[in-house]
């Protein structure tokens, strides 16, 4: 296994910091952390070299940070405390399982914004579903959306997808993830996919959908609060 470990200053003005990342492709681990964490990461290494992802050592990382954090204005995000997440990858149209794709996904238009957005995907924006989506509609309402979640690199992509409760189980997630996928590939885009180990859905419809795992990621993030060490 080779480690390489990247480390950057404690940023004071973001509300939401990510202390310690972990991130492992094949057999090479990523490191990032900030100034002061350098002995904790070692020894992370030293202890759990062979075992990055279990759950002792997600609790000793969790531990290590929570003893960092305790004279600074962050508390960490208990959420998630022992999750990890999947790291899916397409490189090449052919890749794409299109046998998945319905005919009622399309490629989001100005005009379906007209439609109540009925999915959890940009709720804070109104409902509003960028071009760059494919969806599925039912009853005149937007039920499932597929769309570019950020961007890791000026090539690559990454991909979110929802369906509202009342209409999972249809294939409409498989189906829009999958078109969209095939659309960005053909334009010459790399399309990542990245999942909660425990969300059997989500990790589903990348094997539906043809994406193979190239690696996963484990983050403890935090928050800011009010007083130091709160």
């Amino acid at each position: 296994m080779e480690f390489e470990i990247f480390v950057e200053e404690l940023p004071s003005e973001y509300p939401g910091i990510v202390p310690f990342l972990v991130d492992l492709e094949g057999d090479e681990a990523r490191i990032e952390i900030y100034e002061g964490l350098e002995d904790l990461a070692q020894e992370y290494i030293n202890c759990f070299e062979k075992e990055l992802f279990s759950k002792e050592a997600f609790e000793f990382i969790c531990n290590g940070v929570d003893e960092f954090l305790k004279d600074k204005p962050y508390r960490r995000d208990t959420y998630g405390k022992t999750r990890y997440y999947n790291k899916y990858m397409l490189t090449d149209p052919s890749e794409v399982n299109t046998s998945v794709i319905l005919s009622s996904s399309q490629k989001m238009m100005p005009s379906l914004n007209e439609l109540k957005n009925m999915t959890s995907l940009f709720y804070e924006e109104n409902g509003l579903v960028p071009e760059t989506s494919f969806v599925s509609v039912e009853d005149g309402k937007i039920v499932s959306v597929a769309t570019v979640n950020d961007t890791e690199s000026d090539s690559v992509l990454e991909l979110t997808v929802n369906t509202c409760v009342e209409c999972r189980g249809k294939g409409y997630g498989a189906s829009n993830t999958a078109a969209l996928a095939h659309y960005l590939l053909k334009k010459g885009y790399k399309v990542a996919y990245s999942v909660s180990n425990y969300n059997k859905a989500s990790n589903k419809i990348a094997k539906k959908c043809g994406f193979r795992k190239v690696g996963r990621f484990y983050a403890v993030s935090a928050f800011k609060t009010d007083k130091i060490g709160e």
